[in-house]
């Protein structure tokens, strides 16, 4: 796993049911030069109450509006419902 590149998502609607990291997800169409990223760190900063999937992991935005994940290996990210464009992803892959 390459590490140490940075991205960003931000004043973008996410696409319910898609996974990011596919090549067509919004991360995949960012990351170019891998056909399928792995992420080594995220960020997200949503409504509360977002809900999102993590590696076939449900999650869901807690009352900080923020989720962080550090030292992890991500290979799929998901937001079931979606997201509005206020949402803001992080990562480096």
């Amino acid at each position: 796993m390459k590490n140490g590149r940075f991205g960003e998502i931000n004043n973008t609607t996410i696409p319910a049911n898609v996974d990011l990291l596919s090549d067509e997800g919004l991360i995949g169409r960012q990351t170019p030069e891998t056909s399928w990223p792995q992420l080594s760190k995220i960020g997200i900063q949503a409504a509360v109450g977002t809900k999102f999937r993590i590696n076939n992991i449900d999650c869901v935005i807690g009352k900080t509006g923020i989720f962080e994940l550090e030292n992890s290996v991500v290979n799929h990210l998901v937001f079931p419902e979606g997201a509005d464009d206020s949402t803001i992803i992080d990562y480096i892959y």
